[in-house]
């Protein structure tokens, strides 16, 4: 599947509506209570990850969809394992220097996949 070719400005729009949905992910993470279940969470995270991506499976070729499906499963493990950490990580940090530890990440993810080409 290929994607349509979209303006910048609505590039930034969906990065910048992107990044709100994050922000309020991470907020609703730190409302949790301090006895809430972190996996019971996470489960509910995943589902709706699924239900979101569900049509986009649906109408991708069945071929292409099933094609190097482990890679799939290791690759989904490693981050639900990260997803699990970053939940815990939110409940302990002020979420200023959550979300100051996440862009600076980001930034620097950026910076070293722009240098390696």
């Amino acid at each position: 599947m290929i994607m349509p070719k979209m303006s910048v400005g609505f590039a930034m729009i969906l990065l910048v509506a992107g990044n709100m949905i994050a922000v309020l992910s991470d907020a609703l993470i730190k409302e949790l209570p301090d006895g809430a279940a972190v996996y019971q969470f996470v489960l509910l995270r995943q589902l709706t990850a699924v239900l979101m991506l569900l049509p986009f499976c649906l109408f991708n070729q069945k071929a292409k969809l099933l094609s190097n499906v482990k890679w799939h499963f290791v690759r989904g493990h490693i981050w639900l394992f990260g997803a699990v950490f970053m939940v815990l990580s939110i409940q302990a940090l002020p979420l200023a220097t959550v979300n100051a530890i996440f862009l600076y990440c980001t930034f620097t993810d950026v910076a070293v996949r722009v240098s390696v080409l």
